[in-house]
C-alpha cells in the first residue's frame, strides 16, 4: 500500500506504524523520522539493486510521447505539465484527495530511466531474481 491510499483514520489514530520508505519522494504527512530503504542497506551494490526496483516508483505514472515527437514540442508538454503540478486549482484537488504532488520532472524523469539503463548485467539479473522470487 502506499501512504497516501492508507485510510485517514489509520494515520490519523496512529493505527499504522512506517517502517521504511522505498522511494525518495515521500508525502508530505509521512513522518520525517521514517527511514529510506537506501539508508538501511549495508552496500553499494544493494543500493543499486534497489534503485532498478523502485525506479518506477519514482517516476510515478510518467506521461510519455514517441521519440519522433520534434524537441519543442516535447518542451512545450514539459512546461505545460510543470505548469499545472504547480496550479492553486489542482493542489487543493490534490490535497483534497490525500494525493501528493511531488512530481519527477522531464530531465529528472529521463535520469532515472537512463540510470535503470545503465545498470550492470549482474544488478539487472539480481532485481530480477528478487522481483520473480
Amino acid at each position: 500500500m502506499t501512504w497516501a491510499s492508507l485510510p485517514p483514520a489509520w494515520i490519523e489514530g496512529n493505527m499504522i506504524t512506517p517502517i521504511m520508505r522505498i522511494t525518495s519522494n515521500t508525502a508530505p504527512d509521512l513522518p520525517a523520522s521514517v527511514p529510506s530503504a537506501f539508508e538501511l542497506l549495508a552496500n553499494a551494490r544493494d543500493r543499486q539493486i534497489l534503485r532498478v526496483l523502485s525506479a518506477a516508483g519514482e517516476l510515478g505514472k510518467p506521461l510519455v510521447a514517441q521519440l519522433s515527437v520534434p524537441p519543442e514540442q516535447v518542451q512545450t508538454l514539459r512546461d505545460a505539465f510543470a505548469a499545472m503540478v504547480r496550479d492553486p486549482a489542482f493542489l487543493a484537488d490534490a490535497a483534497r484527495m490525500r494525493q501528493p504532488v511531488n512530481p519527477t520532472l522531464g530531465a529528472g524523469a529521463t535520469r532515472i530511466i537512463d540510470d535503470v539503463y545503465a545498470a550492470p548485467a549482474d544488478i539487472i539479473e539480481a532485481a530480477r531474481a528478487i522481483v520473480s522470487d
